[in-house]
């Protein structure tokens, strides 16, 4: 069976299925490192500005309850002007609730949570273990809150003054920090790409490309090109290990064309003398025959010696021809060893 070696436009594109892999690979890997990052960095974020407006609200809150220590005078429009100018100053909606000492609300601007307890209209969720004072209030209907509580009083049946703020901002701040780690995220990783692409294509796609054409010369039969790329890597030893095996073959090549060269010429010579012994043979009989006939004769002596000397020259002509040959081999088995020289090195790539 005959194995089929398939030209060079049919072989693989090696370098597209390496990186393609590679960069699919370190992308996967980068981008699910990232999202890891990201979603900690998210919930971390969002921790340290709850804790931020939590003691921001504390500080607020305190001033609130100098301002108005009991609940005498206030009334429902007064929490709504002090909420619109929280949500004012600030920028973000407040909530303002007066509780009683049993804890249900007391005073509300919105009319359907006074008379209710707090826990029964909110989720209530302590921000810090062992504190009452800051919580995280949920609600389906009243959305999620950040909230800081203070006593109005020393003793434990008195009112409470409960400051909310609106949990949306603190969310929303979170997600502008991972979108800017995102957008930094996308930069890198296009960054990366774009490296791997250049790096790519001048250390490896290049020289496999002017290799990969290099065999293609090869097959319709140029003698190749030199493709020392300088350097002291798997892809220079494989050009130089390249361009000594093309060297190799074509001097390879040149010694068996001289070689049936010189053979054909002898073979022509050996030939021409083997066909040449009989006649020469049969016209020395004949010299001799006219040199009996002409012994009384000048002419006939005479076109005996010219016969003669046609022989010895057609036998000097063979003799030079043998020897024209002969010389020919020597001086090209001479310029053979000569070109040879010392063999290609072999030695084994190492990394630069």
């Amino acid at each position: 069976m005959t194995t089929r070696h398939p030209p060079t436009d049919e072989l693989p594109r090696g370098w597209q299925t390496i990186q393609g892999r590679v960069t699919g690979a370190v992308t996967v890997v980068f981008l699910a490192t990232m999202a890891v990052f990201l979603v900690a960095s998210y919930r971390a974020e969002r921790e340290r500005h709850f804790e931020a407006t939590l003691d921001h609200l504390s500080e607020t809150l305190r001033a609130l309850t100098v301002a108005a220590p009991s609940t005498a005078g206030i009334d429902a429009a007064t929490l709504l002007r002090m909420e619109s100018s929280l949500g004012e100053a600030v920028g973000v909606e407040h909530r303002l609730l007066w509780l009683d000492p049993a804890g249900s609300i007391a005073l509300s601007t919105d009319p359907e949570l006074t008379g209710r307890p707090l826990d029964e209209v909110f989720r209530v969720e302590r921000t810090r273990e062992g504190s009452d004072s800051e919580l995280r209030l949920d609600s389906p209907r009243s959305g999620s809150w950040l909230a800081a509580i203070r006593e109005l009083g020393p003793k434990d049946d008195s009112a409470s003054l409960v400051l909310l703020r609106d949990r949306a901002a603190s969310e929303s701040f979170a997600l502008g920090f991972v979108r800017l780690h995102l957008l930094h995220v996308l930069s890198t990783l296009l960054a990366f790409v774009v490296l791997l692409h250049v790096a790519g294509k001048r250390y490896l796609r290049d020289p496999l490309g002017k290799l990969a054409r290099a065999i293609s010369g090869l097959e319709s039969g140029a003698r190749g090109a030199d493709l020392d790329f300088g350097r002291n890597d798997e892809i220079g030893w494989l050009a130089r290990r390249f361009d000594a095996m093309v060297r190799r073959l074509h001097t390879e090549t040149r010694d068996r064309v001289r070689a049936e060269k010189r053979a054909s010429a002898a073979a022509v010579v050996f030939r021409l003398g083997t066909e040449l012994v009989e006649p020469l043979g049969s016209l020395e009989r004949h010299i001799a025959y006219i040199d009996a006939l002409g012994q009384r004769d000048p002419e006939i002596r005479r076109v005996s010696e010219e016969l003669r000397g046609d022989r010895r020259t057609v036998l000097a002509v063979l003799r030079r021809l043998e020897e024209t040959v002969a010389g020919s081999t020597e001086a090209e088995d001479r310029g053979v060893r000569d070109e040879s020289g010392s063999p290609e090195p072999t030695e084994a790539p190492t990394h630069s």
